[in-house]
């Protein structure tokens, strides 16, 4: 299975709740109909400061996206579809940057020995 995670990074004007609302309500609704997306889950990112690591990428990460797709093909589609393109200037339009990450789905099973 293939994924494609979004990071929403929010800018100081940025509502947050607004946009996660508008998500859920709006967003999710036409994002599951595009052709060959499986399933899509979300969260709300709570980021923890720490002295242990520096950042520089998503100082206010605040909501993460991922969408599943059973090819790259179909990942591939999905990014061409003109949908995709208004989502993207619809984020930009309520300050929210996105970062796009594309990978593959694994599994990892424990064995006790």
């Amino acid at each position: 299975m293939k994924t494609l995670t979004i990071l929403c990074e929010a800018n100081p004007d940025t509502d947050k709740e607004h946009f996660i609302q508008l998500y859920k309500e709006a967003f999710l609704p036409e994002s599951i109909k595009i052709n060959g997306v499986v399933k899509i889950q979300y969260s709300e990112v709570n980021p923890v400061q720490s002295e242990l690591f520096e950042f520089t990428l998503g100082k206010d990460i605040f909501f993460s996206i991922t969408a599943y797709f059973p090819s790259s093909e179909a990942v591939e589609a999905m990014i061409s579809d003109e949908r995709s393109g208004e989502l993207i200037s619809v984020f930009n339009s309520l300050g929210v940057k996105a970062h796009w990450f594309i990978g593959v789905e694994e599994t990892v099973t424990r064995y006790h020995f």
